[in-house]
This record gives C-alpha cells, structure tokens and sequence, in this order.
C-alpha cells in the first residue's frame, strides 16, 4: 500500500509533467490525488502502530513535515520559474525525493499492527465504539475549519478587510508559518500531557484567533487573528486523529483509512459551502460557517471525551482472561 501510493502518485505526476493535453493532465492530476491518499492512510497507521501511546506526537511531527512541505512547494516553483524553466519542472522534486526514499529505505518493514491486549478480528465488519465515531466527527468539522479558512482567507482580507491582492496573499503566509510553528509546539505538548487533555484548549485558541480575524476591527487584529488561528486550528486533526485513534488502538489502519475519507469530505465540501453563502450573501456573513464548525468540534469533543469515560468504566469491570502463554509466565516466576 505504501510504496504502491508512492509510485501511484509518480506515475500521475509524469501524466502532469509531460502531457500537454488537459484530459490528461486532468487524469495525472486524479491518480495523484486518489493514490496519494493510499500513501496518507499507511504512513498515519504505521506511525500508529510503530509509536503506540505516543502516536500524537508521531502524528503531530509528520503533520510538521507535511506543512513545510506545503509551504517549500511555492518557493521551489517561484525559484525554478525565476530560472526560466517551467512550472512544471517543480515535479521533478516529488520525483527525486520518492526515487531516493526507494533506494535507501525499500526493505525498511512496515511494523506490525499492535494488540494492546485486545483481540484483532480478522472476519466481518468492525464495530467501532461510539467515542471514536465523536472524535471524527470533531475531525471532519475541524479539518472543514482549517480549509476554509485557508482557501477563502486571501479573498477574505481583499473583499472584506480591502488589502491589495498582493497582500493579502502575502499576509496568508502568517497562517502556513502559525501551522509549522503550532505543530511544533504541539509535538512537545503531546509529550507531557494526553492528547485528549489538549483539544478543548487547542480549539480555544483557534477560536480565539478567528474572531479576530473575522471581527476585527483594524488590519493588525486580522493579521494577529490569522496567525493565532492558524496555531491552534493546524493540531486539530493530528490531535483528534490521534484521540480516535487511542479508541481503537489495534485497528491503526482503519481509523487512518476512515481520518482520510473524513478529511477528505471536509476539504471537498466546506470551501464550496463557503462560496456558494457567499455568493448569496457575502463574505463576512458567509464566514459564520466556521463559527457553527468551531462550535461543533466543542459538542463532539465533549461527547467523545463522555463516551470515553463510559467505554473506560465497561472495559475496567469486565474480567480478564489469562491466556495460556501468561499462566506460564506467572507459573516460572
């Protein structure tokens, strides 16, 4: 699955690279998007069952990664363009980096999904419980949050606030370097404290820098709230991805698979929704969107952190079961 993605999304870049026709490029563009979700899904549950308890750190790490990954993309494209080369020469890098990560680290294993003292069924569908279906949630609508902010918040500060175009792209950057640096703090914080400790503050923040941001009455307090917002906003999802997770640790893979269609969703749809309000209203009184979304995540993280507390009490009064191998151990010691 891992290097199927890997190759998968290579082989849509070179549609890209060197198709000039749009059907397919357009394709290039599907295959990149439909297999890199496979590579998503296997790194976030391999980091699951290689870190175990600490999976919200792993998690928050690679999300480091994946934001300064977003943020190099333009600068590499502006500097290969200032060179005179096209713009589609960028995707050479992807190229290299999966070429090289082949050569030195193909027979490095994907780790095993772990038990936890917790049996994996291998027949039937998963049920899953009740508290991990509220931290998706509270993922999906974070994730819808994050999206729309970043797609809507340059168009945001022209329509509304009145910045020029040119800076009010530049001022975007302020959310892209609040998401490295508040994913770096949050990769510390998951060391000290449980994840699960950690998400109505994170939500206070971002919410927080939104209001600002959106109700600000000076430039500085929108540009003050886009970067406090986008502290708080980045560790929503490996925060709640990592909260669901915990729920059903021997099952990693499904709960990456379910995060990544969750995610998925919500970057689909919550910019559309954005737009369409705004096209019937405008922009500002369409941002209450996110307002409703900010509240939602409260409410599921709540419930999820209740529902927890619930399984946590069942799951402490069932009686355990020794298996052979440990009435052995116990026998010898």
């Amino acid at each position: 699955m891992f290097w199927g993605g890997a190759f998968g999304m290579l082989l849509g870049v070179i549609l890209v690279l060197f198709s000039h026709q749009p059907v397919f490029s357009i394709a290039g563009m599907f295959v990149i998007g439909f297999l890199g979700t496979f590579l998503m899904v296997t790194i976030q549950s391999s980091l699951s069952d290689l870190h175990g308890i600490h999976r919200a750190t792993a998690i928050t790490e690679a999300n480091v990664v994946g934001s300064l990954g977003a943020g190099l993309a333009p600068l590499c494209l502006g500097g290969l363009v200032t060179l005179g080369m096209s713009w589609r020469s960028v995707l050479f890098v992807p190229i290299a980096i999966v070429v090289l990560l082949a050569l030195f680290y193909w027979k490095v294993p994907v780790p095993e999904a772990q038990s936890y003292g917790q049996p994996r069924s291998v027949t039937g569908p998963v049920r899953l419980p009740a508290a991990f279906w509220l931290y998706w949630l509270a993922m999906v609508m974070g994730v819808g949050v994050e999206w729309g902010i970043s797609f809507w918040g340059s168009g945001y500060l022209i329509n509304v606030v009145g910045l020029e175009r040119a800076n009010a792209a530049t001022l975007m950057s302020l959310f892209f370097l609040a998401a490295v640096i508040g994913r770096l703090i949050g990769s510390h914080l998951t060391q000290r404290f449980a994840v699960e400790r950690l998400l109505l503050p994170t939500l206070l923040v971002a919410l927080t820098g939104f209001l600002l941001f959106w109700l600000g009455p000076l430039v500085e307090l929108h540009m003050v709230g886009l970067f406090v917002v986008g502290l708080g906003i980045c560790n929503l999802f490996p925060f709640t991805f990592s909260a669901s997770a915990n729920r059903i640790p021997q099952y990693a893979d499904l709960a990456s698979a379910r995060a990544a269609l969750g995610g998925g969703i919500a970057i689909f749809v919550a910019p559309l929704i954005l737009g369409r309000i705004a096209d019937m209203l405008d922009l500002k009184r369409a941002y209450s969107v996110i307002l409703i979304l900010f509240v939602l995540v409260g409410i599921f993280i709540v419930l999820a952190a209740q529902a927890t507390r619930k399984m946590d009490a069942v799951a402490s009064t069932e009686p355990v079961e020794l298996s052979e191998s440990s009435v052995e151990f116990s026998d010898s010691k």
